[in-house]
């Protein structure tokens, strides 16, 4: 199968070359595929991005995990100091919400279409 036979990758397709990035410690290859997988219209998915943050975790790169995620504005902020603190909060809080409801879309979506699956194949069964 090629993409001359018509057939493109998909986002388990995507998702299989960027954990095989990940296992071997080629982070920035692995995003830079993620961004290649957007670029042509295939979103990732729940598991793409749970691929990616526990590489980072893993390779001990928790600061450089919440800024690829982008809610890293957090650690760029001084430390030491409340105010800085305090106000990137709000958009910490909107981004980890909008990343949660995309989460929560993916999955919703994934099992729509299993139960579409299910209940498409129990009818063939019964039939």
């Amino acid at each position: 199968m090629s993409r001359e036979d018509g057939c493109r990758p998909n986002s388990v397709t995507f998702s299989t070359l960027i954990h095989g990035l990940c296992e071997v410690g080629r982070l920035e290859e692995a995003f830079s595929l993620k961004e290649e997988m957007c670029e042509k219209g295939c979103q990732p998915s729940t598991h793409t991005y749970a691929i990616l943050i526990k590489a980072l975790c893993d390779f001990a790169l928790t600061d450089k995990a919440l800024v690829r995620l982008g809610i890293g504005d957090l650690v760029g902020k001084p430390k030491g100091s409340l105010d800085g603190l305090l106000e990137s909060f709000p958009e910490v809080i909107e981004e980890v919400a909008e990343m949660i409801s995309t989460i929560v879309t993916d999955l919703l979506k994934n099992y729509a279409d299993a139960l579409g699956y299910l209940t498409e194949n129990a009818l063939l069964i019964v039939n």
